[in-house]
């Protein structure tokens, strides 16, 4: 929370502010405030290739992205699909890749969606609707036609899609197999497809015509019992289907151009296997296995075989060949099961290959007189480590990490630094941080209760939060050099009710703590059983009840409360129904009673209260701002996205709205990254430009490379740059520049390579274009193969 101090001054301000409905806040452009960091993910991932590159593609819980593999480069993939992707599949026509991906919504329902690639991996196009309701896409191409095969919960099916992946003119969309399949593949060969479907008591190999027509099938059962995944390749005429059964063992089966199916063959050893992959290099069949903690692979007639690697038990495995050369990959081990990429020819050769930004979440928010402070955490290499950082009112920013597990739960400044309060796995800490977010002092570990609210008298900070299963109310002081009071008993339930969200404010020499009591009981016929009431309590200077009985603020239903003292009452707000709802309280026991505010229906019931120069800002982490003044709804205003966390700040004579955003265009590549917007009486019109005359050379005989850049004619508060090798995706540097800089030196990382930088502004309006690019080619022997 804020100082008592700045409550005050801010007070002084609305009362002297005249009260003028049309006086709204300004807002500039969502701008990236944090670095941005790059790192391996986990991923389900496949390989494909259009003649000449191979690609990766590969997909998270938030996106699908593609790779171009360039030996001796990591590049970060570019998002092609958005949403939760959790299968997939491509195939490249001869003048793009057709791709179709399993998206989950967000009502739980599976559709197929679809975009096309260029050669390069660049998206032609938005993605566009295949099947909907439909799980597990897979994909052949004959030359003229694609086959999709999809799943459902009761059977497999497929649809005959142009090139272009829309449904042909007959599309012969039928039901090829039932019950539904565990896993299935197809591949074009001969003079139609071959379809693989695997259901936990059979393998059927099915015979598809061009046009979509089933003519024929196989089935194997008896001993292939529990079957877990299925692969298939064609070498243009043949086609082997190859699958692991319950025991671990891999059979396959070879199907000829005529229809004739082989019998079923045992590739040993083979125990412990659970996936499988397989493709033609151009002379023999290639297959490849997981099993044991390691990838397996060798050519089906086993004279050649390639050394064991580590892999995850539960990994997919996928393969390519490209003019002699097969790649194969998988995830690997360890805490961040990387994607490793692997040339069979090339003995030991294992590259990691899916690379994204860090995905970010916003933790917390806090501000002091003049500096405002963000947490948050991020995930790469499969590490996850917690950043604060502090902008300042005049643009700087700084940020530090200052933890890896931990949840942070609260944050709150005492005017110039900051306490933030992280949840332990058995408790929480706390730490002091500096105007310029370095670690000042920490707290031992406190396991009385959970926090759920803070705030600062003058002299310290004190903590509330819940004990045992909602059972009591406590707080502690938290001193700025880290020292922590023994818990003061604030409430405790009587009967079966429930203690939840208490929150606390500092004012007139004592505080106000307020929570909900909440209870449920089951009640005929089928009705609403749940019910909270808002009760408080005022507490002194030493956190001692100086009320004799528990107030009641809000009668039943009222949930989400937030509280702050203006400077001479604290004033309330809460949610009834989705309702805004409000009172005050005052020191000496009088107050209001309570208000609804017109207008202002919100749809979630993470509330917060600040109070700003401009009014009270509510926010409830559903990407908007309510401004009130004299509890009448002013201005709603719709700054971010629903549904993810969210908070508004004071930022020197302005206030901003931070919140975490999924962006696709580089250099983003997808991830979620924190973004600020600030927001003024004043309007924020003039975008800053460009940086100006931005050059690149090579300096200390080759060893260095200086980028320059002169400043635009308008102030900013600072730059980003970001590079690329050869013809690779936009990358930020790990850092952000003031506005005072206009150079960095910069030490090369690859031989015989193009490195391009390009720069720009941010202000508090947005962000500028991009510089003109800057060039520097690196002559000299390059360390990796092409």
């Amino acid at each position: 929370m804020h100082t008592a101090a700045r409550s005050a001054a801010l007070a002084l301000l609305l009362l002297a502010a005249p009260l003028v409905p049309a006086q709204s806040l300004f807002f500039g452009e969502a701008v990236p405030q944090t670095d941005t960091r790059y790192g391996t993910a986990r991923a389900l991932s496949q390989l494909a290739t259009n003649g000449r590159d191979f690609f990766l593609f590969w997909a998270t819980d938030t996106k699908l992205r593609v790779t171009r593999l360039v030996d001796g480069q990591n590049r970060a993939g570019r998002p092609i699909l958005g949403g939760k992707v959790v299968a997939f599949d491509v195939v490249w026509t001869g003048t793009h890749f057709l791709v179709a991906g399993e998206e989950l919504d967000v009502q739980g329902y599976h559709h197929i969606r679809g975009r096309l690639l260029n050669g390069n991996g660049e998206p032609m196009g938005a993605p566009f609707p295949i099947v909907t309701h439909a799980r597990t896409p897979r994909l052949a191409f004959d030359g003229g036609r694609v086959l999709m095969t999809y799943g459902s919960d009761t059977e497999l099916s497929s649809v005959v899609l142009r090139p272009d992946g829309v449904l042909s003119t007959d599309p012969r969309q039928q039901v090829i197999s039932s019950p539904a399949p565990v896993d299935s593949a197809v591949a074009a060969g001969g003079t139609g497809f071959v379809a693989a479907a695997a259901t936990p008591t059979s393998l059927r190999v099915m015979l598809i015509r061009p046009n979509g027509d089933l003519a024929d099938s196989v089935q194997f059962a008896g001993g292939l019992v529990e079957l877990r995944r299925v692969a298939a390749a064609s070498n243009g005429t043949d086609v082997l289907v190859a699958w692991t059964n319950g025991s671990g063992s891999v059979w396959w089966v070879l199907v000829r151009p005529n229809g004739t199916v082989s019998s079923p063959a045992s590739l040993y050893p083979s125990a412990g296997a659970t996936d499988v992959a397989v493709v033609w290099n151009g002379t023999k069949w290639v297959l490849s296995t997981i099993r044991e903690g390691e990838i397996h692979t060798a050519s089906l007639d086993g004279l050649t075989s390639v050394e064991p690697a580590r892999a995850h038990d539960t990994s997919p495995v996928s393969l390519a060949s490209l003019n002699g050369r097969t790649l194969a990959a998988w995830r690997g081990t360890g805490a961040s099961q990387p994607v490793v990429v692997r040339d069979l020819a090339v003995p030991k050769a294992l590259r990691e290959a899916a690379f994204a930004a860090a995905d970010q979440t916003i933790h917390t928010t806090a501000w002091s007189h003049e500096a405002a402070l963000i947490v948050w955490s991020e995930v790469r290499d499969g590490k996850r480590t917690v950043h604060a950082g502090v902008r300042a009112a005049d643009g700087g920013w700084q940020e530090q990490r200052i933890g890896t597990t931990e949840d942070v739960l609260l944050a709150s400044s005492d005017g110039a630094n900051f306490l933030v309060v992280k949840k332990e796995s058995d408790g929480w800490s706390a730490l002091t941080l500096s105007g310029s977010a370095e670690i000042l002092a920490s707290t031992p570990r406190v396991r009385s209760f959970t926090p759920t609210g803070i705030t600062w008298d003058g002299s310290g900070w004190v903590v509330i939060g819940i004990a045992g299963d909602g059972t009591q109310i406590f707080a502690a002081r938290v001193m700025p050099w880290g020292a922590v009071s023994a818990p003061v008993l604030i409430e405790q339930r009587e009967g079966t009710r429930r203690l939840e969200n208490p929150r606390i404010v500092s004012g007139a020499g004592g505080f106000l703590a307020v929570w909900q009591s909440t209870n449920f009981s089951v009640c005929f016929p089928p009705c609403d059983g749940y019910e909270s009431v808002l009760h408080g309590t005022r507490l002194t200077a030493t956190l001692q009840r100086a009320d004799p009985a528990t107030i009641e603020i809000a009668p039943n239903l009222a949930v989400s409360p937030d509280v702050y003292w203006d400077g001479t009452r604290f004033q309330l707000f809460w949610l009834d129904g989705g309702a805004l709802e409000t009172r005050s309280l005052r020191p000496d026991e009088g107050g209001s009673g309570t208000t609804r505010i017109a207008g202002a229906q919100i749809d979630t019931g993470k509330l917060r209260a600040t109070l700003t120069p401009f009014g009270t800002a509510i926010t409830s982490n559903d990407g908007e701002v309510l401004l009130l003044r004299r509890n009448e709804l002013v201005q709603r205003y719709t700054l971010g996205n629903p549904n993810s966390p969210d908070g508004l700040v004071n930022l020197g004579p302005d206030v901003a709205y931070v919140q975490a955003h999924l962006r696709d265009e580089m250099p983003y590549h997808g991830a979620s990254r924190i973004f600020l917007t600030t927001g003024g009486v004043n309007a924020r019109d003039t975008m800053p430009l460009p940086p100006q005359d931005v050059r690149a050379a090579m300096t200390d005989g080759g060893k260095l490379m200086v980028l320059q850049w002169a400043p635009p004619l308008d102030s900013v508060n600072g730059y980003r740059v970001e590079y690329r090798v050869d013809d690779g995706a936009w990358n930020e540097f790990d850092e952000w520049f003031d506005a005072g800089t206009t150079w960095v030196s910069i030490q090369p990382w690859l031989d015989d390579v193009k490195y391009q930088f390009r720069v720009r502004a941010w202000s508090d309006t947005g962000v500028s274009e991009y510089s003109r690019p800057a060039t520097v080619r690196l002559l000299g022997r390059r360390r990796a193969m092409r």
